[in-house]
């Protein structure tokens, strides 16, 4: 028999546990918290997956907020919806139950076209914009402020060099001709055939350098390279989380991935002047992401920068540890 010293009267309860169970006691909420288990959306991108109207998506969301379930960020004039970080048994048990059951095929492939949506104004904006390019980062931050820290990162990880690198987004080819001493193989891919044939001419006179026209998203998976680096890129890439998954599945256990990025900022012309997708990053969110793709950080630095801007410099090791499951605020 129960001793009454262990019985819990009910009006004891914790209140945030009647308010979460509540909140996730609904179809359309645990699907909503299945899809922002996979990345962070604005709410017109939750409204196209779900196929539901604004005001009632806003309404979801007002009450997994409240319950402590998902955080927003603002990305300009966009806030964008992420599931929380699981800080307690109760939260931690509910996002592992709802990873059991995936969303329905219909959503994934609504989540696919927003993805496609997001990647095709970035490739857009290359194709149109490549010539001014360089003139608009010279406004943000030129390769040669970052090109170092790089090497820096590489260098400490890769005494003798790297076996197979891979630069994304290469340019005009600056940072490729400054780490290419520093690896036995660098494969520069871009997208755009003309930002393509600048970098060719940067390397013209460096036999271990390859470039392929291309997406790294499409990159066959396997554990081809030891040393990823993408020196502003990442706020291009139509997800950040899908971005630190894809390199983990093409790279080596222990390789090393080092990523120059632009800080949050609040400089919205960037957008449209330099196709970015993203405003920067705080450092939480790229290593937020990066943990759950089984990269452990292993080195950081901050370069100031003018205008405004800050550059964070972050390297990654890719570790055998199981991808977490928290997520970035």
């Amino acid at each position: 028999m129960q001793s009454a010293s262990t019985i819990v009267p009910i009006n004891t309860l914790d209140p945030d546990v009647v308010q979460t169970a509540k909140a996730v006691g609904d179809d359309l909420r645990a699907n909503i918290l299945r899809a922002l288990g996979q990345d962070s959306f604005g709410v017109n991108e939750l409204v196209q997956i779900f196929a539901t109207s604004q005001p009632a998506m806003s309404h979801h969301l007002k009450v997994l907020r409240s319950a402590g379930l998902v955080t927003q960020r603002r990305d300009g004039t966009t806030v964008y919806y992420q599931r929380a970080l699981a800080d307690n048994l109760l939260t931690q048990a509910i996002f592992d139950a709802l990873g059991h059951n995936a969303i329905t095929d219909a959503q994934q492939s609504a989540i696919e076209q927003i993805y496609a949506a997001r990647a095709a104004r970035s490739r857009q904006f290359f194709d149109e914009q490549a010539d001014a390019l360089a003139q608009q980062h010279a406004l943000i931050c030129l390769p040669d402020v970052y090109a170092t820290a790089l090497v820096e990162c590489i260098s400490r990880h890769f005494p003798e060099g790297a076996e197979n690198g891979l630069e994304i987004g290469p340019g005009a080819g600056m940072v490729l001709s400054t780490i290419a001493p520093h690896c036995k193989a660098l494969t520069g891919i871009d997208v755009s055939s003309q930002m393509l044939a600048e970098a060719a001419a940067a390397a013209a006179d460096l036999p271990n350098v390859n470039l392929v026209e291309g997406d790294f998203a499409d990159l066959a998976p396997g554990p081809t390279y030891d040393l990823i680096t993408a020196g502003m890129v990442v706020h291009h890439m139509p997800s950040p989380a899908r971005f630190f998954k894809k390199a983990a599945a093409v790279m080596s256990q222990g390789g090393l991935l080092v990523i120059a990025e632009l800080c949050r900022h609040e400089q919205e012309w960037v957008k449209q002047q330099c196709g970015d997708l993203w405003q920067g990053f705080a450092p939480g969110e790229l290593n937020e992401w990066a943990a759950m793709a089984s990269f452990e950080q292993v080195q950081q630095q901050f370069l100031a920068q003018r205008n405004g801007f800050r550059v964070q410099v972050s390297a990654y090791s890719l570790t055998d540890k199981q991808p977490g499951t928290r997520r970035p605020e």
